[in-house]
């Protein structure tokens, strides 16, 4: 998975994956109906539709490398339904739906997930913009993302208070996925 595949030039280095010719479980990543043997970069967007549409793909043992670290689908995505306390301080690609949206107290804006014991995504106030923009939101709108599904590639940490909750330092790490109506 490439995290910068289709967004603004990054310094950072990406590193294909053959895909296997027979993958043990098959897959249809979004726009591609069939195994080709070939290395591919994937948006987090693509991945995160294929994460929410197709059931098996979270369950596949495809390789993936992200970041220079070689996994599989299986291990590395991880639903937000499904955490346990072996994932705090873990870097994994946790995904899930937006159940509400609210701004912090530094107007940062958090992403939660669920209700108590469920992690929130803490988006810092010098993205925000960048963020609205990307989604065509309306500056202070972040009602807009209640509904989306979104996708965090980074570590789950554990608040003073004892909320889970992953911090985004770069934009490149997150993909949201509206809702039709959007």
């Amino acid at each position: 998975m490439d995290l910068s595949y289709g967004s603004h030039p990054t310094n950072e280095s990406f590193t294909p994956r053959k895909f296997e010719s027979h993958p043990p479980e098959r897959w249809n990543s979004v726009g591609h109906d069939n195994w080709s043997g070939s290395d591919r970069r994937q948006r987090p967007s693509s991945l995160l539709q294929d994460l929410i549409n197709n059931p098996q793909f979270s369950e596949s043992r495809q390789p993936l490398t992200v970041k220079g670290l070689d996994t599989n689908v299986e291990d590395f995505f991880v639903n937000l339904d499904r955490l346990s306390p072996n994932h705090i301080n873990q870097y994994h690609g946790y995904w899930g739906q937006i159940a509400n949206a609210a701004i912090g107290s530094t107007d940062e804006i958090w992403l939660n997930s669920a209700g108590q014991g469920y992690p929130s995504v803490c988006i810092p106030r010098h993205l925000v913009n960048e963020l609205y923009s990307r989604h065509q939101i309306n500056r202070g709108d972040y009602s807009m993302f209640a509904g989306a599904y979104m996708l965090v590639v980074g570590f789950l940490e554990t608040s003073w208070a004892g909320k889970l909750y992953i911090e985004v330092k770069d934009l490149v790490n997150v993909a949201v996925c509206f809702p039709a109506k959007h």
